[in-house]
């Protein structure tokens, strides 16, 4: 296999990846330090991509973001450059359900990050605690990165894992249909399902479906079993949110899971 190149970036090292992509930390002409994706050809829409950085490049910069820098999308390897975050950490890197005080100012700060997007017309489309970091400073804050890849458009084949379990599933079951404002809402309903997830530590559907691919995992002597994202997708429509796993640590707490509740609406 000939060795990955970016062009206009220098490669340092490899640090990981998922469904969509790899991400490589590299250098920019300036020198400085930059996150370059380089994206599972066949997890893509090109067009659509193109489309969505491009807006996000047209758009006012916003501090809840990691902004994209370049990207390329026309031929091979396509990638995304966006800034380098240095501490590294992620929401899928905490240990567990967060203190809901301490939860709640995260999750807003998510909501306006995602209410940003959306305003000039850039979606994120696969929202899921491992592409929001965490970062300290004066005090905590987070950002929402990764944008833009994902199961939108014409995907010839992604493998979400772990994360489908925060799609809606209609976006399992069609993602061809993501535009006329179908990946806005399942930006919301991602959106709902980050946000439930941080505060109970699981996500809103999809218990009977996981316990059904625990199973096959253990007959299988622990291989590996692809998420059967039709399956999930009808076992997550034919339930009801599951409820809250703790009570809400006050009256202004509570009124915010009704918004919550409101995004998790099938």
């Amino acid at each position: 296999m000939s060795e990955v190149r970016f062009s206009g970036f220098q490669i340092v090292e490899e640090v990981g990846g998922g469904p969509t992509g790899v991400v490589f930390r590299c250098r920019g002409a300036a020198g400085g330090e930059v996150a370059v994706k380089r994206l599972n050809a066949l997890g893509i829409d090109r067009e659509r991509i193109g489309r969505n950085c491009r807006r996000f490049l047209n758009a006012p910069p916003h501090e809840g973001v990691v902004p994209i820098m370049e990207f390329q999308i026309d031929s091979a390897p396509y990638f995304i450059a966006s800034d380098w975050v240095e501490s590294g950490r992620r929401f899928s890197d905490l240990p567990g359900a967060v203190n809901e005080r301490d939860a709640w100012p995260q999750i807003i700060r998510l909501a306006e990050a995602l209410a940003h997007l959306h305003r000039h017309g850039v979606h994120h489309g696969n929202l899921h605690p491992g592409n929001v970091f965490v970062e300290m400073g004066d005090g905590i804050r987070c950002r929402v990165a990764d944008f833009g890849p994902g199961l939108a458009g014409k995907v010839h084949h992604l493998n979400l894992g772990e994360t489908a379990w925060f799609a809606p599933p209609e976006q399992l079951e069609s993602s061809l249909h993501w535009d006329d404002g179908a990946i806005e809402r399942w930006d919301v309903y991602r959106f709902g399902a980050l946000a439930f997830w941080l505060i109970n530590g699981v996500t809103p559907r999809g218990a009977e479906y996981r316990a059904a691919r625990e199973r096959q995992i253990e007959i299988s002597g622990g291989r590996p079993v692809e998420v059967d994202m039709a399956a999930l997708a009808a076992d997550m429509a034919s339930a009801e949110a599951c409820g809250w796993m703790v009570e809400p640590a006050d009256r202004e707490c509570e009124l915010r899971r009704r918004i919550i509740d409101q995004c998790l609406k099938l």
